[in-house]
């Protein structure tokens, strides 16, 4: 048999000569050429061209139908009339040798699916990933390889992007690659559909004006709540309206639950997480976020995942004010007060971590700048100060001293012991 020698009809009659091909899968194997092109119709396309030019060799006694039987075989019914005209008899077609014939059915009841699936989350917008049919992926691979096709393109992209298409006609959403509401990851090995729905993530900020609140719940081993409040149970009453199953703080930096959170407010993404709806007003949430009394909230704008690591990186770095209320055994003078503010200013502090939490942190030294201290005094033996510090400095041990695992600090300065009555955080860098 004659080759046909015009490019790629050269190339389909070469394929097709070896394997037995359904439209769609022929197609996808030149999926590079020609655009706005579905693989079946350029499949079929091939396959018809292919037709017209054995039919003219045919009539110009170039070829005879002997010849070309098996590849009108391998074309599938398409070639079925022509067979005919041919003379030509075949019991009955083989299947598609990369995807068995199923690859349309297998598009259709999975449209379907998806398309219900859709319908109960109500979202409005969406984005499909494919597992495809393992026996597909390998077939298809083997045929692109021996035939040497470099125009070809995986059943997994063909299948995100017709079953997208097919979902969009059936329910009237649309698919939004960037930040879609939902992704479904269909596969077709298992018949399974998943879905994943990324989280709300809101830059903004907060403040504690009470104390014994924490910023995560604490339950006890028995069930019950260690505080009376946290930051991400007020934060619980925007589930219903964003439409998520929980809510999550990352904040920059920590206080602990009897320390407030004033001034400026700490800095921090607020998580919420798996929210189907994501086009939010802000000040919606706000307002009925701050109905509470004790905690305020101010929110800015939305986040990507990848700004959580970075929110944290940077808590380190940034420097923070804290307001200490401070009682000195055996009571303090005026001269006492000038050397505290003299000593530790830009002093480096040598810190251990605190006993009060080596029972969940790991025991190391850190070592952290205090900028600059004021102080005055509030009674013979209470002092108040203003402390300017970097970020992941544990202010009550510097106050103390922990037993000498934070020096230097108030107490050896003084040479009394020292305790923080009450500590507030008054600023945070960057906030």
């Amino acid at each position: 048999m004659s080759l046909i020698d015009v490019g790629v009809l050269s190339k389909a009659l070469e394929i097709l000569k070896k394997y037995p091909l359904c439209d769609r899968c022929l197609g996808r194997l030149f999926a590079l050429l020609g655009r706005g092109l579905d693989n079946a119709e350029r499949g079929k396309a091939l396959k018809i061209s292919l037709l017209m030019e054995i039919h003219k060799r045919i009539r110009d006694s170039v070829l005879n139908p002997e010849e070309v039987k098996d590849v009108l075989v391998n074309m599938g019914p398409i070639a079925k009339e022509f067979m005919k005209y041919l003379g030509l008899s075949v019991d009955e077609f083989p299947p598609c040798y990369i995807c068995k014939s199923r690859l349309d059915s297998l598009i259709s009841e999975f449209s379907r699916r998806l398309a219900e699936v859709l319908k109960d989350l109500g979202v409005s917008t969406f984005v499909i990933g494919v597992k495809p049919p393992t026996d597909i992926s390998e077939a298809e691979k083997e045929v692109a390889t021996l035939c040497e096709i470099p125009y070809w393109e995986s059943v997994r992209s063909e299948l995100k992007r017709v079953l997208g298409k097919r979902v969009q006609e059936l329910t009237g959403l649309k698919v939004k690659f960037e930040d879609p509401e939902v992704t479904l990851v269909v596969d077709m090995n298992s018949g399974e559909i998943s879905t994943i729905i990324p989280s709300l993530l809101i830059v903004g900020r907060y403040w504690k004006l009470g104390r014994r609140i924490s910023q995560s719940k604490w339950i006890k081993a028995d069930g019950s709540k260690k505080y009376p409040l946290s930051i991400e149970e007020v934060l619980e009453a925007l589930l219903d309206i964003v439409k998520a199953d929980r809510a999550i703080l990352h904040a920059a930096g920590r206080e602990d639950v009897d320390v407030r959170m004033l001034g400026s407010g700490r800095p921090a993404i607020f998580e919420f997480h798996k929210a189907v709806r994501k086009d939010i007003d802000l000040k919606e949430l706000e307002e009925r976020v701050n109905e509470c009394p004790w905690i305020k909230f101010s929110f800015t704008s939305t986040a990507r995942r990848e700004n959580i690591r970075d929110y944290k990186a940077q808590s380190a770095r940034r420097f923070k004010i804290y307001k200490a209320l401070i009682h000195v055994k055996g009571g303090i003078h005026d001269e006492e007060l000038r050397v505290l503010e003299e000593q530790l200013k830009n002093c480096i502090i040598h810190q251990w971590t605190p006993r009060r939490v080596l029972h969940r942190k790991r025991n190391k030294l850190r070592t952290r700048r205090v900028h600059e201290v004021r102080v005055r005094k509030i009674s013979d033996e209470v002092i108040e100060a203003l402390i300017k510090c970097d970020g992941g400095l544990y202010i009550k041990e510097l106050v103390s001293g922990d037993e000498g695992r934070t020096n230097p600090s108030f107490s050896s300065i003084l040479g009394k012991e020292c305790r923080c009555i009450e500590l507030d955080v008054v600023y945070v860098q960057g906030s």
